[in-house]
C-alpha cells in the first residue's frame, strides 16, 4: 500500500496530544477489571506497560518512539528547558505508576488477598480495590492519578503553544517569520489564557500553575503601568502563604537537578524587593 498520502509527522497531533490524552485516561485503564490479573502478570501487561505503549505509539517504522521524537524537536525549535521539562514530567508519570504496581504487589501477594481483590471487581468495587492494598497505597494510586492529571494538563498547554508557533500545518520547522517578530517588526510577546504559555521574542516558556500565578499577577501590573510589584504582594495574590519566595518558585528539576526557570533575570526583572515584567524588546532585558 502506497504511503504518498500519509501526513507529514506534526509534534502536536502525533505526539504531544496523544501522550497527553493517554496520561488523562490512565485512571480508567488502571481500574479496569482485570487489574489483579495484570499487577501479577508481567511488566507489559500492567498499566504501566499499557502507558509505556502510548508512549511509544503505534507507528513502529519510528525506532524512536513519539515521545522521543516530541523531546528532540522541542529541544531543537523551542529551546532546552522545555525539552527537558518535557521529558522529565512524562518519565515521572510512568515511574510513579511504576512504584505504585511493585507496592500494590507486595500488598497483595497472598492468595487471600489475591482472590479477596478478584471478589470486589467482580462485585464492581473499585474504590474498596484501592482501599483493599492498605491506606498507604490507596493514598499513593491518588498522588499517581493527580500527577498523571497534572502532567495531562502541561502537555495540552505544551501542545497549545507549539501550534501557536508553528500552526497546524504539517511541518516539523517553524516559519523564520514566526519565530522573532510581530507585524509591525517588534519581538512578539503574547500569553496564554492561564498565563501558563508564554512567547517572549524567540523564547516560549511554560509554566506551572504556581509560576503562572505569578506571571498573571505581574502580567495585570503591567497592563496597569505600573509594573513593579513586591515579592510580599505577589506571594498574598497567589496565596503563597508566608514561605513563599519567587526565588524557590520558579525553580525547575531538569535532569534530576533544581534549575532555575530561564524566565527568571529575562522576561522576569528584580529590582531590590520588587518584580517586573520585561518586554523582549526592552533595553533593561538583560538577555539582550
Amino acid at each position: 500500500m502506497s504511503n504518498s498520502n500519509r501526513q507529514p509527522w506534526h509534534p502536536c497531533r502525533d505526539a504531544i496530544k496523544p501522550i497527553a490524552e493517554a496520561l488523562a485516561n490512565l485512571s480508567a485503564h488502571t481500574l479496569t477489571k482485570d487489574l489483579p490479573d495484570r499487577l501479577a502478570g508481567s511488566a507489559t501487561q500492567r498499566p504501566s506497560g499499557w502507558l509505556a505503549d502510548q508512549y511509544r505509539g503505534p507507528d513502529r517504522r519510528v525506532p524512536a518512539g513519539r515521545r522521543e521524537q516530541a523531546r528532540r524537536w522541542l529541544q531543537m525549535f523551542i529551546n532546552g528547558a522545555t525539552a527537558a521539562e518535557f521529558e522529565n514530567r512524562t518519565a515521572e508519570a510512568r515511574d510513579r505508576l511504576r512504584a505504585w504496581e511493585d507496592a500494590a504487589r507486595a500488598a497483595a501477594n497472598s492468595p487471600e488477598s489475591y482472590e479477596r481483590c478478584r471478589d470486589l471487581i467482580e462485585r464492581g468495587c473499585h474504590v474498596e480495590l484501592v482501599d483493599r492494598y492498605g491506606e498507604d497505597i490507596r493514598e499513593q494510586f491518588n498522588d499517581v492519578m493527580d500527577y498523571a492529571e497534572e502532567t495531562a494538563d502541561y502537555l495540552r498547554s505544551l501542545a497549545w503553544m507549539v501550534n501557536a508557533k508553528i500552526g497546524d500545518r504539517n511541518q516539523t520547522t517553524p516559519e523564520p517569520s514566526q519565530q522573532t517578530e510581530s507585524e509591525s517588526g517588534k519581538p512578539v510577546w503574547t500569553f496564554s489564557d492561564e498565563c501558563d504559555v508564554v512567547r517572549w521574542g524567540d523564547h516560549t516558556f511554560t509554566f506551572t500553575p504556581m509560576q503562572a500565578k505569578v506571571v498573571a499577577a505581574l502580567k495585570e501590573r503591567y497592563d496597569n503601568g505600573t509594573p513593579q510589584i513586591s515579592e510580599v504582594r505577589i506571594g498574598s495574590k497567589v496565596d503563597g502563604g508566608d514561605e513563599f519566595r519567587i526565588s524557590k518558585t520558579f525553580r525547575n528539576t531538569v535532569n534530576g537537578k533544581k534549575v532555575t526557570h530561564p524566565a527568571l533575570g529575562t522576561m522576569i526583572a528584580k529590582d531590590g524587593t520588587h518584580y517586573s515584567l520585561v518586554p523582549p524588546e526592552s533595553p533593561d532585558n538583560p538577555a539582550k
